[in-house]
């Protein structure tokens, strides 16, 4: 029984410590990005986000995607019409 006691009493304590570490929700803000030069290939350097890709009526790259004040993305074409698309975050 005191077992039983102490491991819920132990779980209790370790669910508040975690929920005490979140931080403030940021606010993310919607951009869109649309190529003005020709595009050969596309990078795309990101990790745990979704992307979807499908085709553009105007033979242009599009993106949207959101960004705030901790986290926002560099986009880039190079001369050889490479596009690249690099997180650059500021979290701690």
């Amino acid at each position: 029984m005191k077992k039983t006691v102490c491991l819920a009493i132990s779980s209790l304590i370790i669910a508040t410590v975690f929920m005490g570490c979140t931080t403030k929700k940021e606010d993310y803000e919607a951009y869109s990005y649309a190529s003005g030069e020709t595009v050969n290939s596309v990078t795309i350097d990101v990790r745990d986000r979704i992307i979807e890709v499908s085709l553009s009526e105007d033979n242009k790259v599009h993106i949207g995607y959101f960004e705030s004040d901790k986290e926002r993305y560099d986009i880039s074409v190079s001369d050889g019409g490479a596009l690249m698309m690099t997180i650059a975050n500021s979290k701690d």
